[in-house]
């Protein structure tokens, strides 16, 4: 399938902030993505992309696309700067996030190292794909804003 290479192509979603094309996620949890990521970006002027695919055809690994994207996507360092991307990969049960630096500051590598390894893949596993996500949008969205982390599953 080309679509890993179909998202490259067609840039960020406009309207939402979800690329949903494993097509695991209910419109009730990209409806909850919306309100948590719009108001994030008002409030921080950070933006933060969540993208499911089913798997990748290329060689890259969920990291190596995930940057790909932000690449595509966000082709100078200041449109990229305060752009975050999450990445997760059903069919390999893994996830990914990168970000521009004001992004990687704003979270700190140990709530993104911490994410990428228990919220997305372990509930990832289970196939609770809109659980992982939008736990995972969560406990990014606190650490940008200072709060308590609320943990993995």
């Amino acid at each position: 399938s080309a679509s890993e290479f179909n998202i490259l192509n067609d840039g960020p979603p406009k309207e939402t902030y979800v690329v949903d094309d494993a097509g695991v996620l209910s419109r009730v949890t990209k409806s909850d993505l919306k309100k948590l990521l719009s108001d994030l970006e008002y409030r921080k002027k950070l933006r933060l992309n969540f993208i499911t695919v089913r798997k990748l055809t290329s060689k890259a690994d969920a990291f190596e696309y995930a940057d790909q994207v932000l690449e595509k996507w966000y082709p100078s360092i200041e449109e990229g700067n305060n752009k975050g991307i999450v990445v997760l990969i059903t069919s390999q049960k893994e996830g990914a996030i990168t970000g521009g630096p004001a992004f990687i500051e704003a979270v700190g590598e140990n709530i993104l190292d911490a994410t990428v390894s228990e919220n997305l893949p372990v509930l990832a596993t289970d196939e609770k794909y809109n659980e992982a996500v939008y736990s995972s949008a969560k406990r990014l969205v606190a650490a940008i804003d200072g709060q308590p982390d609320p943990g993995g599953p």
